[in-house]
């Protein structure tokens, strides 16, 4: 004769806390794949941590109307300068995680301010996913036209005549230009004095009204000033010439033997964004980027395509942190 089993107490207790556990979750999950299936369904805001006319400006402006072409959704600029990028930074990072605001930051910016703030409000490895890289660009030493070099050579020499007289304008501290600028210095054994200022713009200004003696910009933030005359280019930054202004040697062809150095761009979006938007805004990324039009647009300014997903950039970002901080390290920058 069959007897019928009683399950202990406790052990139904276990089940159902299992049960209501998992379906929790399938409950939670069901309107995430929804809204994400949906993304996007209103205007996305990029927001760039820098003020209006330098290379991350530019370029977002640039890349916007085809991404917005290829998400059939607005893409709304909002220029967010300030704290060597960290405000605009820290804005992203704690918006919603549901892919309506994005940032667009520089490689440099991102990965040295760990090393030259002893406070920064957030970790850009643990609180940002990376959505895609997308250009290159290198860096160009510009001076004033009054400055009377023509040549890389001739810079090295007038620099050390003037020993650490002159000075240069970056995009703040910590900034792409302040670093390579540094990175310069040390390489040709000159010196120079920092002036920082808001933006690309005007520390492209500053070089062209004589405020100060030289910069070292990001190509895209000076193309048009060196091809009207407003400013004499020395040299590039990037181990080979730039297929937009061929007639600027670079540092390592002349004086700097293995000198290579230039700047990335890339799309990030808050921790907790969901894999599916993530995934939708690489794979548009990467169609934008295909565009014949949009392809010359970049050309002509100086950047490079320089299509990765995520997990690429991800790689990316992890050296570079890596490489700043030695060069930090290096220069001997007073954190602040």
């Amino acid at each position: 004769m069959s007897k019928n089993l009683k399950l202990p107490q406790s052990l139904y207790k276990i089940i159902f806390n299992v049960f209501f556990y998992y379906f929790s979750l399938l409950i939670i999950a069901i309107p995430s794949i929804v809204f994400s299936q949906d993304f996007p369904n209103h205007p996305i805001k990029i927001i760039v941590p820098y003020g209006p006319g330098g290379v991350t400006d530019i370029t977002a402006r640039t890349i916007a109307p085809y991404l917005s072409q290829y998400l059939s959704q607005n893409i709304i600029i909002d220029n967010r300068p300030g704290g060597s990028t960290m405000i605009g930074t820290e804005a992203v990072i704690r918006s919603q995680n549901d892919g309506y605001t994005l940032l667009l930051n520089s490689g440099a910016a991102m990965s040295a301010n760990p090393s030259l703030f002893k406070k920064v409000p957030y970790d850009v490895i643990k609180e940002l996913i990376p959505i895609s890289l997308l250009t290159t660009v290198p860096y160009v030493l510009v001076v004033s036209n009054s400055l009377p070099v023509t040549s890389p050579q001739d810079f090295i020499n007038f620099a050390k005549s003037h020993n650490g007289s002159l000075n240069y304008s970056s995009a703040g501290n910590g900034s792409g230009n302040h670093l390579s600028a540094e990175l310069i210095m040390i390489s040709a054994s000159i010196k120079a004095q920092h002036i920082p200022y808001k933006s690309g713009s005007e520390m492209v200004m500053a070089v062209i009204s004589g405020q100060v003696s030289f910069s070292v910009s990001a190509l895209p933030s000076a193309s048009a000033q060196i091809k009207s005359g407003n400013l004499k280019a020395i040299a590039l930054t990037s181990r080979d010439r730039s297929s937009s202004q061929p007639n600027i040697p670079t540092l390592n062809e002349t004086v700097l033997p293995n000198f290579n150095l230039t700047e990335w761009l890339g799309f990030f979006a808050p921790n907790g964004t969901s894999a599916n938007i993530i995934d939708k805004l690489s794979i548009a990324c990467k169609q934008a980027l295909l565009n014949p039009e949009l392809i010359d647009k970049l050309k002509v300014i100086g950047a490079e395509i320089n299509y990765k997903d995520g997990s690429e950039l991800s790689k990316l970002l992890k050296a570079d942190v890596l490489r700043w901080n030695k060069l930090a390290q290096d220069v001997k920058f007073e954190m602040q």
